[in-house]
């Protein structure tokens, strides 16, 4: 019954994050007067921020909707920049926001849609696209796929008054961060007297590590059973928080290591193997190190954020030592008497793979520090049955952890 209750919460909380999309953040529209709004912009994913800007000049109150052409541009500050362009795309004459990402002598363009990305460079007024479609190539009856390398040819075009980078342009694959470093690179090499400026810069891959500190509840089942042995400890863990460049902020990506112990003890009554129930007494004492991978969404918030999660753990099991005995039972003068039956042949796995549910909130120190409280549901079974009495255990954990994160790459 709990691991439906658990996948219940996992499919709850997904669907929560995916719908709750408001993330108005401090920034400002450039109308096409030149007048510039001061407000707060909605920050979406990179499809729905290229489509339209969604402003508000205080932050609760009505939202107003901007198209293409409709303002010059947009800024949400420290984070990102989008300009009103129109572009060929699709065999179409399209207006579109397209994201700003490098100004220099070589302005830097970038847009997604639901499928593609397209980057464009402009020069001299003139707007160039940049593409790598992938083709397919017959020979000698066989068929390949073959990216066609467009925009190395035209970067060379468009960078043909510095040779010198023409080695670079080779070398740079057809990528967010690849592409915005050559374009700072050209614009060094034949105007390094003027500001370049890169819009990205805040949306650059930040990693945070957090040490952690924790209590962890925990409830040890047998299939086809009703007992369950339950055991408390302490935890101690360490994080590595990734919040990848391209996407918002809102969403991160956490790896970490855990360690804690286990002791269970306990007589369970199983139909295991037999259509009548039968009495077993099982012990186990080990380690644990959770290796744990999963996905945060952080609610837009101020100083306090909710946070939610989902993931999965791989749950290693060190230092084990268990026992499992049969228990015979009869009645002798009235009362119930319990007889050790013998030691029970079963292996005892030392890999669990386990999925986890978390909820918590997160308070922001400042941009690049917080601390957090966090509450993680987990639900655990060794990762092969060969239909060993211990193959059929499994264990729900309640985890609560309190961390403190930190960016250990600031730029």
């Amino acid at each position: 019954m709990k691991q439906y209750i658990l996948l219940g919460l996992l499919s709850f909380i997904l669907s929560t994050a995916l719908l709750g999309q408001n993330d108005f953040k401090p920034g400002y529209i450039l109308k096409t007067t030149g007048d510039t709004v001061h407000g707060y912009i909605n920050l979406r994913s990179n499809y729905l921020n290229g489509k339209e800007c969604e402003f508000r000049p205080v932050l609760i109150g009505e939202s107003s909707f901007y198209l293409p052409g409709q303002i010059l541009s947009y800024r949400v500050e420290n984070t990102k920049m989008y300009v009103t362009k129109t572009v060929e795309l699709d065999h179409k004459t399209q207006t579109l926001f397209m994201e700003f990402l490098v100004d220099g002598v070589i302005d830097l363009y970038y847009y997604k849609d639901l499928q593609n990305e397209y980057y464009f460079v402009e020069k001299e007024g003139a707007l160039y696209p940049l593409t790598n479609e992938e083709r397919e190539l017959i020979r000698d009856d066989v068929r390949y796929r073959q990216n066609s390398n467009q925009y190395k040819g035209m970067l060379t075009f468009i960078f043909n008054d510095a040779p010198e980078i023409a080695t670079k342009i080779n070398r740079t694959p057809f990528e967010y961060k690849a592409l915005i470093n050559l374009t700072k690179d050209y614009h060094a090499m034949v105007c390094g007297n003027e500001v370049c400026i890169d819009y990205t810069k805040s949306t650059y891959l930040k990693i945070n590590l957090e040490p952690t500190i924790g209590y962890i509840h925990s409830s040890l089942g047998l299939e086809t059973s009703k007992e369950r042995s339950k055991d408390d400890q302490p935890a101690i863990g360490l994080n590595l928080r990734f919040r990848p460049y391209k996407i918002k902020d809102s969403w991160n990506v956490l790896f970490g290591v855990n360690f804690s112990k286990n002791h269970f003890r306990k007589e369970f009554t199983s139909l295991l193997y037999v259509e009548t129930e039968w009495l077993s007494r099982i012990e186990l004492d080990y380690q644990t190190l959770r290796i744990p991978i999963s996905v945060e969404y952080s609610f837009p918030t101020k100083k306090i954020q909710p946070v939610i999660s989902l993931g999965f753990t791989s749950v290693f099991l060190m230092n084990r030592e268990h026992e499992a005995r049969y228990i015979n039972t009869f009645t002798l003068n009235g009362e119930v008497v319990q007889v050790d039956g013998g030691l029970i042949d079963t292996d005892f796995r030392k890999f669990n793979i386990a999925v986890n549910a978390g909820v918590g909130l997160k308070y922001n120190i400042d941009e690049n520090s917080s601390v957090y409280v966090t509450t993680l549901f987990e639900y655990r079974k060794p990762y092969v049955n060969f239909n060993h009495l211990l193959d059929y255990l499994s264990t729900t954990s309640t985890i609560w952890n309190v961390g403190y994160s930190f960016c250990i790459n600031k730029k």
